[in-house]
């Protein structure tokens, strides 16, 4: 069966919101990580998820196009900034966008690094108050040799609440590796972690094939841009840059 990727993107009511100009978006200390969510040992036991999980779970956001479509993204403090990493084709439709995490809190962030080849973005925002950011950290190994082992991800598919979801590397096609987990359409944007809470990649889209004359959606094979195909040193540039 050929199967071609299908870009996932939640259509949903129009939403209206008010933009802000993007300098009302300040950065933070750089030393404001001593702000970071701290696990307790009764989340852990109560959710049956390891710490990692839960952190990254917490740091999960929706993110608001001012047409009402949304994606997800995950909230970090990257080289000193309030960010959240996500898709760039969830934030292709503007500049500014409505950031909100599980408590519905609401910040309008501002676009300010898009890599439309390899499907990533950062938005900028100011801090949230209640939701933390996690600490930015990539593997050193190469995502190649970690076929069969299990990642995770959280986000917000197809109108549903906050889900965490862990799945296998599959494969690999071209440059991107193949989760064998589950996604819809409001997944994109979420970052699949390992283990011990790095940045594995971010989900981008799940997988289409031909039933007949139909085309279906194979929403457990779920497409990652691996985080060594970020330029993070073009996104660290453009972040100092727009401020």
């Amino acid at each position: 069966m050929k199967y071609k990727t299908l870009i996932l993107f939640l259509a949903t009511a129009f939403l209206a919101v008010i933009l802000v100009p993007a300098d009302n978006i300040v950065k933070p200390n750089a030393d404001s990580w001593k702000d970071a969510y701290i696990v307790s040992d009764f989340e852990v036991k109560l959710a049956s998820m390891s710490r990692n999980e839960i952190r990254t779970r917490n740091a999960s956001v929706k993110i608001y196009s001012p047409e009402g479509s949304y994606g997800s993204g995950t909230y970090f403090l990257f080289k000193g900034y309030h960010v959240v990493f996500t898709a760039a084709h969830v934030v292709d439709s503007g500049s500014i966008f409505l950031v909100t995490d599980r408590w519905n809190n609401e910040r309008f962030g501002s676009v300010v690094y898009r890599d439309s080849t390899q499907d990533f973005a950062i938005v900028l925002i100011p801090a949230f108050q209640k939701t933390k950011p996690i600490k930015f950290k990539i593997p050193q190994y190469n995502i190649r040799d970690k076929l069969g082992e299990e990642f995770y991800f959280s986000g917000f598919p197809a109108q549903h609440n906050l889900m965490t979801i862990r799945g296998d590397i599959a494969g690999f096609q071209n440059s991107h590796f193949i989760l064998h987990g589950a996604a819809w359409k409001g997944s994109s944007g979420s970052c699949v972690f390992d283990k011990t809470g790095h940045l594995a990649g971010v989900l981008v889209a799940i997988s289409v094939g031909r039933l007949g004359e139909d085309e279906v959606l194979i929403e457990d094979f779920i497409w990652v841009v691996p985080y060594s195909e970020i330029n993070w040193r073009a996104a660290e540039l453009a972040l100092e840059s727009a401020n």
